[in-house]
């Protein structure tokens, strides 16, 4: 029996783009930039406020939220001392 996929009825992505490959139907582009993985939550938050922070109707709204958080982080008592 071909075994052309993992034991479940679905293709990985990987099986997938290696069966695709042996049809010559696969491409590629090189690319140049930063890459963020959106599959990782760091990823996605990283590559959100990387977006937010391009885009100028977002920016200085963005940046004031973003020194509010900080400060809410490295004050979480909200500098409220006795």
């Amino acid at each position: 029996s071909d075994k052309s996929h993992s034991s479940k009825s679905e293709f990985t992505q990987t099986e997938a783009i290696n069966h695709m490959a042996a049809l010559g139907k696969v491409s590629a582009v090189k690319f140049e930039g930063t890459r963020y993985d959106l599959g990782d939550p760091l990823g996605f938050l990283t590559s959100a406020m990387q977006i937010g922070l391009q885009r100028s109707e977002f920016k200085d709204t963005l940046l004031d939220e973003m020194r509010r958080l900080l400060e809410l982080h490295d004050n979480p008592s909200g500098g409220n001392s006795a």
